[in-house]
Formats: structure tokens, sequence, C-alpha cells
């Protein structure tokens, strides 16, 4: 059953990563292209 939890904990951490990384990437994205280089 460990292996089970170690999974899901991988597949949590590895899916908080990749959100992470998008939202900072539409975060970075977004107002460049709305507001222009500040």
């Amino acid at each position: 059953m460990s292996w089970l939890i170690a999974q899901v904990w991988i597949l949590l951490l590895a899916a908080f990563v990749v959100g992470s990384a998008a939202a900072w990437l539409l975060h970075r994205a977004l107002p460049a292209r709305s507001k222009g280089v500040r």
C-alpha cells in the first residue's frame, strides 16, 4: 500500500509544479501583452 501513497504524493507534487509553472508563465505573459514592458 505504501507504493500507492508514494505514487499519489508524486502525482500531487508533479501537478503542483506544473500548475505553479503555468500560473507563473500566465502571470508573466498576460501583463506584458496588455500593459507592455514596464
